[in-house]
């Protein structure tokens, strides 16, 4: 039971990703196309089977560009945006 449950809440949280592209309007066959990304690994980082934060950096800018958000709103992992925020910082 408990193992069930853990699979409920996994499915129950959205990514960040999927959370930018709902307010931007965009189905996700929209944002493939208007990103390059193929509609089935968009997907797949939508559902949290792969990391969006390991995503192809072009593929990463793309998305924040459509979706006209900054990349931190995209990425998951705390140290890759504190990276980003540190760089962002030397400019």
């Amino acid at each position: 039971m408990v193992h069930l449950v853990a699979l409920v809440n996994k499915e129950d949280k959205m990514t960040k990703l999927k959370q930018m592209r709902e307010k931007a309007g965009l189905s996700q066959s929209q944002l493939s196309k208007a990103t390059g990304i193929h509609y089935r690994t968009l997907q797949y980082y939508e559902q949290g089977q792969m990391s969006f934060d390991s995503a192809r950096f072009d593929k990463i800018i793309s998305a924040a560009l459509v979706l006209k958000c900054n990349i931190e709103d995209l990425i998951e992992n705390q140290d890759i945006i504190d990276k980003v925020k540190e760089y962002q910082a030397t400019l």
